[in-house]
């Protein structure tokens, strides 16, 4: 179920570059994320699923993140810096 939400995260948040080559934006860094290389670990819970369980599939409970700034949000510093992007 999950998985369907994102689909629809993305239908709704997604826009077109120069190219019309489809993306969203980080909501941090606003990094482009590409359709081709987007993936579940993108999708990150602003209220934690284990806090707010009730929240899970609320979308916008769910924000759109590049990998580096959803590991930032979930473990701090230490593993920011780590990430070669």
């Amino acid at each position: 179920m999950l998985k369907e939400l994102f689909k629809e995260i993305w239908d709704e948040r997604k826009i077109a570059d120069e190219e019309g080559a489809e993306y969203v934006s980080c909501v941090d860094c606003s990094k482009r994320i590409y359709e081709q290389n987007l993936k579940v670990h993108h999708f990150s819970h602003t209220h934690s699923k284990g806090n707010s369980p009730h929240l899970k599939f609320e979308k916008s409970n769910v924000q759109i993140r590049c990998f580096a700034c959803h590991s930032f949000l979930d473990n701090g510093l230490k593993i920011k810096y780590n990430i070669i992007d």
